[in-house]
Order: C-alpha cells, then structure tokens, then sequence
C-alpha cells in the first residue's frame, strides 16, 4: 500500500513540484506514522540525572572531607587577615548595622581600690556581660571595661578560652575604672590579645561573670552553649611563649604542609576500603612521613601546657565552627593543631623525634585533641556530609566519664561543665541544671538519679571511682565524679556490646529514699564470689605477683613475667571450676576461658568470634614457651598478638579475675572479695556486685560473669522466686 501511495500520488506531485523535498518527509512522516518518541528522551534525561546525581554523591563521598579542609583552611586565612570582617561590613552590615557597643563606664575617672560594684544587673532575657579591651602597646597597663548587651546575631564578640591557673598569683588590671586583680594567665592573655589602634571585644568568665553571686553565676552558666556558638571565634589562649615553646606554632603550620602528602595517602587507603585488602598497596602512607629534624620537643611542650587538663576546655573548643589557637603572638587554625596531633599520634612509634618526648602529660594532652576533633566533626559537620558515622546522640554521662581525667576549679564542674555539650538534655531536667548554691554530692547524687529516672539507665551507678581518699560523703551508689578511676566502664560503649544481663524486655524497678539516703532496686541474686585472683599488672602501676611478695616495676604493657603468671594464675582458677577433676580441660570450659580473658569482645568492642580462639591460643603456647626466660618481645611477629593484649586490657584494667560458688568464672571490681554477692537487677545489662551490711547492701561495682550477661542466670532465678528489693547504702 506505501508503494502504491508513493506511485500514484507522491512522484506526480514531486514531478510539477507541488511538493517540495520536506514537505514529501512530513507526508512520509504522516504516513508511516510510529509514536512519540518524547518517552524515550524522559527515560535518557532521568538516566542522565540519575548518573550526575551519583557522580556528585560519590565525589563528595571521596573528597568531602578534603574539601571541607581545604574550605574552613581558605575560610581562616581569610578571616584572618580581616577580609571576611571587612566583606561583612561592606554588605551586610552596611544595610543592617552591628550592635553599637559602648561602655558607659568613664575611663578618664581617678582610679580607685574601693568603690561601686563593676557589675551592673543582669535583668534580661539572654543578656551578658562583654569586656572591651582598650588598645594599647606591650608596656601599657591593661585597662577594660564591662557592659551588658542582649544576644543576637548583631553583636560581635569574640570568646576566650583558657585555663584560669593557680588563684593565688594574681596581677592588677583597670576595669571600669576600679584596680582589679585577675590571675596571672588571664592578665597574660589580655595583655596579647589587645590590638594596638582599636578596642577588642571578648567574653571573658572570670570578667564577665560576677563569680561571688551564685545565682547568677548558675544563670550565665545555662546559656555557656549560645554564648560560645554565638561569638565571631573562639579564641585558645595556650599561655605565653616560653623558650622550650619558641615558635611552635610556626613548627605545626610547616609540619601540616609536610603531612599533606600523608593526608592524601592516609585519605586515599580508608576511601578504596575493600580494594586495599586486594593488594592495591600503593598509595598506602609511607613510613616515614616526615624528617625527625622537626622541633617535637617544643610539640610536645605545648601539649604539656594546662588548658589541654581543665573540664571546660571541651565546650569552650567544640561549639564555635571558627577557633583559634593563640600562644604568645602567634596564631593558628586549630584545624593544624588537630591533624598533626592526629598524624604524629599515628605514626609515634615509626617518628624517633617525636616518640623520645612522649609522657603521661603529652598522651592526655593529644586524647584531648582527638576527643575535641571527633567532637567538632559530629557537631560541625556540611549536610553533604550525610555518611558521617554517628554512633548515637552524645549523652551526658559519657561527658562525664570521658570528662573524668579533666580538672576544673569546683567539683560541680564535673557535671555542669560538659552539660552544654549534651543532646539528650530539656529544659525540665532540673536535676543537672547548673545550681552553684547546693553541695557537690547534691549534684553528684542528683546526676546518678536523672540518669536512672530520664534514661532508664545504671550506667552512672557503674562508674569507678577512688573513694578511699575522697572528702565528699556519697552513698555507695553514687560515684565521686571528681575521682573517677581509669578503670573502663562495661556499659561505656553500650551501643556495641551486646550484654544483656536482664532481657531487654525488663524496665528498671528503683525509689529513691531522701530520708533514708538509699536506693532500692529490684533484681535476684545470681551466684557469690568465690576465688579472687591478683590485681593485674597495669602500666604506671607496681602491683605483687601471684605467689610472692616482690613488687615489679611496669614495663611496657605488661612486666614479662608478671604477665605470665597472672595469665598462668587466670588458667588456674578457671580450672578448678572444672568438676571432672583431670588434668585435660573440656572444650566448653576452655572455649568460656578464652571468651572470659577479653569479656568476649575486641579492642573496638565488638563480640568476637570463633577465629580469636586460634589467636589466643598461639598467644598463650608462646607463653609457656618463652614466659620464664627475659624478655621475648622480639619473638612477637604477628600484629594480633598485640591486639589480643590490647583486647585484654580494655576491660581487665582494674579488675580481678574470679570464679564464682556456682562454677563460673568472669570479671570482679578490684575491691571485690570473696563471699560477695552477684546480683542483677531489672533493666541491668551487667551483673553487679554487692556486699551485705547493716540496713542493706554496699555497691561494690560492675562484673563480668561469663554465663549470666545474656540473661541466662537472670531467667533461672526468675523461675525460682519472686524478685528481691535491694537497699543500697
């Protein structure tokens, strides 16, 4: 039929050419007429779409990170050198001006020791108090001056960070016209902060915060979250150079550019994941990353230096997006500070100049780097960044007990100090609001409470403390904040370990008696301590070895034979649980021995598997092999090794290894003994370990049973009997 159309109609018309060439492909068209092909362009321009979008994904994925470096590195240089300032003021606020901030202080007036309060009243809702630093040069006196201002994105201020000192060093400076002392660090920050042409204007706690009216005092403390998110930047104020510090900040800015290759490296290896356990080994960091010729002792100097050792040094440099570090005149990003830390931190044992200064203070000065960098990359992180792994909202209690090694003038510090960083907090949690007027157990109690009551949880009451010098007269349930002991929590990462003491499905039974100071919780006695071995050897720490009386300096981990014989004296106990009475122990018993040695769980708390028992058992054939003769560290090729000892020392670190009446073995407080009671408790994820006496019991501490944290113990005493009521002391 097209052949015949195309014959007699089509070619006469062509031929007298009363259709063109076109026109004969539109009738062609017509006729051979085939649907829309606007489908098919929808279903490209989707698939198109589709790849940008996962082209963008997967780069922000690989060099999201990078970027935002580079970006906040950009940002800071910018900042620095005013012209974001400037930038702002040519536009935004040239139409919307600042806040004018003026003191109505006279400076001009006779100075004076005695007089008015500097202080005016603080009445309004978010209002503060900001110091305006005077200009002046090196030798001039430091003069300022206070004025209350109300919060909003209008006011410009920056707000300072640092470690207060020792209080009875103080230096005179002019506030508001009255002679005032601060201390000596804070009138050294002062003197390097102030600008030689314009005035300065900084929140300073010691200045801004009348610290004798402790109703107020409690008040500015609640709004410490919006007052440091609020400020231009966050200024460090590491104290003034020193010779062992000479430019040190000049030796971290030139030791980021030369880890920056490093950076690459190290960012390249964690982004091809799988592909590196394939053998694409060659962008892996190198194993000298830098020369040894770097000043590390001046590194490590600054490290030493004591605002990396005070409790609210954490808020103070997580909540800003832009802080800065200052030691004497020099400045720096602290992003630099946080990625060589970071790098050095890595490669401490492969870096000779750096390994050589390393000490206690160095270790818990780069923690504390790292704690703030995890931190500020949850708090601070781009919306691009949605891949970012957030292990749950950041809690109040592991604040504090990460927070516990950290020094602050009060001991309430201890709670209100880190409270500004927490997400599971609401304005009715009255019980850790900040309240300077009432006593430091007060609080301490009122925060074990608020965890029981608000989270449903007994992890506060777990934590170990040194109570044996403290001055605070504390219930036994109640932990002395201001002592807690490096003995690591079984709940502290509870939303890996899979210990369920209690079913899931249980809920806390607990009242609170004010008069009477003690707690009441339900829950059913499980089984009684039996055989208690000796304390382990712990680095910084001599401790008996089993069977004699000599004391043993630490070396390293572990004292070569101090550790074969607790490890020796760990098998032993475990074999008289054996009821066959031979020498050959059964398959079950060992299987709980290897599972029991690291609480069945890795060095990143994770439950372990079958695997592991092949690790542990070479570990231990080279221990008998090689644990009487010197020191056999040397022998040690295999990296799991080092990770085994690792994995024991998380959860044994102030812990004794025990058997219980009932043929158990597990895990017991270091003041445990034998005849103590294994309980747990309804909504408990561990077992607990009580001491009987007069009016109740006496809390000693978590355990650490191996045949009772998966509810087995639990659910047999509940078929038993009703639950017991325990009134803790």
């Amino acid at each position: 039929m097209a052949r015949s159309f195309h014959r007699n109609l089509l070619n006469p018309l062509l031929r007298k050419n009363v259709l063109s060439k076109n026109s004969r492909d539109q009738v062609r068209h017509l006729w051979h007429w085939h649907p829309p092909s606007r489908p098919q362009q929808s279903s490209s321009w989707w698939r198109k779409t589709l790849k940008r979008c996962l082209l963008v994904s997967g780069t922000l994925y690989l060099v999201g990170d990078d970027v935002h470096t580079a970006l906040t590195q950009c940002l800071f240089i910018l900042h620095h050198h005013g012209i974001i300032d400037a930038i702002e003021d040519a536009t935004i606020f040239k139409v919307i001006p600042p806040k004018k901030i003026e003191s109505t202080n006279p400076t001009n007036i006779e100075l004076s020791n005695k007089g008015n309060s500097i202080y005016q009243p603080i009445s309004r809702e978010n209002e503060i108090r900001l110091s305006i630093l005077e200009p002046g040069n090196l030798k001039d006196e430091v003069r300022c001056n206070l004025v209350n201002v109300q919060l909003d994105w209008r006011v410009r201020y920056d707000a300072l960070s640092y470690a207060w000192g020792d209080a009875a060093i103080r230096e005179p400076i002019v506030c508001c016209g009255q002679r005032i002392t601060v201390t000596e660090n804070l009138h050294s920050a002062l003197h390097h902060l102030r600008d030689p042409t314009r005035p300065v204007y900084l929140w300073v706690d010691a200045l801004c915060i009348q610290q004798a009216d402790l109703e107020e005092r409690s008040q500015q403390v609640k709004m410490m979250t919006t007052i440091y998110s609020s400020a231009r930047q966050v200024l460090i104020w590491l104290g003034p150079s020193s010779p062992e510090t000479a430019d040190v900040l000049s030796t971290l800015s030139q030791l980021d550019r030369d880890f920056w290759p490093v950076y690459f490296r190290r960012w390249f290896h964690s982004s091809i994941g799988f592909l590196s356990h394939w053998g694409v080994g060659v962008f892996r960091p190198a194993r000298q990353p830098v020369a040894d010729t770097r000043d590390w002792a001046a590194v490590a100097a600054m490290l030493e230096r004591p605002w990396f050792g005070r409790t609210w040094v954490l808020q103070e440099a997580i909540l800003n997006r832009r802080t800065t570090v200052v030691l004497g005149h020099e400045r720096i990003f602290w992003g630099v500070l946080e990625r060589v830390c970071d790098t050095a931190c890595h490669y401490s044992d492969q870096i000779e100049g750096f390994d050589r200064h390393i000490n206690p203070k160095v270790r818990a000065g780069i923690f504390m780097v790292q704690i703030i960098k995890s931190a500020r990359a949850d708090m601070h992180a781009l919306p691009y960044e949605f891949w970012r792994e957030k292990e749950g909202s950041v809690r109040l209690v592991d604040l504090v007990t990460k927070a516990g090694h950290l020094n602050c003038v009060d001991p309430r510090d201890k709670v209100f100090g880190v409270r500004g960083l927490a997400e599971n907090l609401h304005d009715g949690d009255v019980e850790v609001t900040p309240d300077y007027t009432i006593a430091v157990e007060e609080v301490f109690k009122r925060f074990v409470m608020w965890e029981i009551r608000k989270n449903g949880s007994l992890k506060a009451m777990g934590l170990s403390s040194n109570k044996q010098d403290s001055m605070l007269d504390l219930p036994s349930w109640v932990p002395d904040l201001s002592r807690l002991d490096d003995t690591l929590s079984f709940m502290s990462y509870d939303h890996r370990v899979n210990f369920t003491a209690a079913p899931l499905s249980t809920t806390l039974l607990v009242r609170h008696s004010e008069n009477e100071g003690k707690l009441y919780v339900k829950g059913f006695l499980i089984d009684q301590v039996g055989e208690i071995g000796q304390i382990p050897f712990t680095p910084g720490r001599t401790t008996v070895i089993p069977g004699s009386e000599k004391t043993h300096p630490p070396s390293g981990l572990l004292n070569t034979t101090a550790r074969h014989l607790w490890l020796r004296e760990c098998l032993a106990i475990t074999l008289a649980t054996n009821k066959d009475e031979n020498d050959v122990i059964p398959n079950d018993l060992w299987e709980a021995h290897w599972r029991t040695m690291c609480c069945n769980h890795d060095g990143n708390f994770h439950p372990i598997n079958w695997t592991y028992e092949y690790y542990f058992k070479s570990y231990w054939e080279l221990h008998k092999e090689s644990g009487r003769t010197g020191d056999w560290d040397a022998d040690i090729n295999g990296k799991y090794f080092a990770l085994i000892e690792q994995d024991f020392f998380h959860f044994c670190k102030g812990r004794r290894f025990c058997s219980t009446k009932g043929g158990s073995i597990g895990w017991v407080p270091e003041s445990a003994r034998s005849g103590d009671l294994v309980a747990v408790f309804h909504g408990g994820r561990v077992p607990y370990i009580l001491r009987p006496c007069e009016g109740g019991y006496t809390f000693v501490g978590e355990a650490y049973v191996h045949d009772a944290m998966q509810g087995e113990k639990f659910l047999e005493a509940q078929g038993k009997g009703e639950a017991i009521e325990f009134a803790l002391v």
